[in-house]
């Protein structure tokens, strides 16, 4: 759908084409490079980047708004990739054990989401340029996060805390899905952080779960990877980085 003024590919990049490959390297690679920049206070300046994304995620909403002349509760901003901007944006002014927790959930749950949204992302290669240009900056803000705080050794000695940040999270996600699918404002449904019961399964390998097994088991399969994966991810990264 056209906005005045708002730029438009002819057709959209596909998965997997070398556009896709190209600028998903590309982010990553700029992503870690700014990383290694040296900053004198990384936690403010994770807590202002944070803000910006915060800022930069209402420009997008209003766009959207713009562009379909209603609520889109499909884009709602709380996915898994979404929450780093919330958790980073009073980072200064948490406890040292909160800080921990939250500096552990990015450099383990968030780089992975990040990662993976890079590897297969098919909500974000959109034919609106902004859109499009925006979930790709996203997604190297993320990483950049993570790699400062893996840089800067910000995160914490246990994976647990950010687990349970991590259901805490899926649990408000699951009632924005409930809330979403049982309104009557707004377009669409939700799919928050991709578990929601009243939506079919879209994630790759998971959707077969789905299909085999029932929406709510692939849902606990889903969490239950995930959360391995990370803790996997922050291992390896601690043992790293403690050599």
């Amino acid at each position: 759908m056209e906005i005045t003024g708002a730029a438009i590919l002819k057709t959209t990049p596909g998965l997997f084409s070398a556009f896709h490959i190209v600028l998903s390297c590309l982010t990553l690679l700029a992503a870690f490079v700014l990383s290694s920049v040296r900053i004198r206070d990384p936690l403010k300046a994770l807590e202002i980047s944070a803000r910006i994304a915060l800022l930069s995620e209402v420009i997008k909403q209003v766009f959207l708004f713009r562009m379909h002349h209603a609520f889109q509760w499909w884009y709602f901003p709380f996915q898994l990739c979404s929450v780093p901007m919330y958790l980073l944006c009073c980072l200064t002014r948490i406890s040292d054990e909160q800080r921990k927790t939250v500096c552990t959930f990015c450099a383990s749950c968030s780089l992975i989401a990040a990662l993976c949204a890079l590897l297969y992302p098919e909500n974000m290669l959109h034919e609106q340029v902004f859109l499009m240009t925006h979930s790709f900056l996203y997604h190297g803000w993320m990483l950049w996060c993570s790699f400062l705080i893996i840089r800067n050794r910000l995160y914490g000695e246990r994976f647990l805390p950010a687990c349970r940040l991590l259901v805490i999270l899926a649990f408000i996600a699951e009632i924005i899905n409930t809330v979403g699918f049982f309104s009557h404002t707004g377009y669409g449904v939700p799919d928050m952080f991709y578990i929601s019961p009243f939506v079919p399964a879209t994630q790759p390998v998971f959707k077969v779960i789905a299909e085999h097994f029932g929406r709510i088991t692939e849902i606990i399969v889903y969490l239950s990877s995930f959360s391995l994966v990370s803790c996997f991810c922050l291992t390896v990264i601690r043992r790293f980085r403690d050599q």
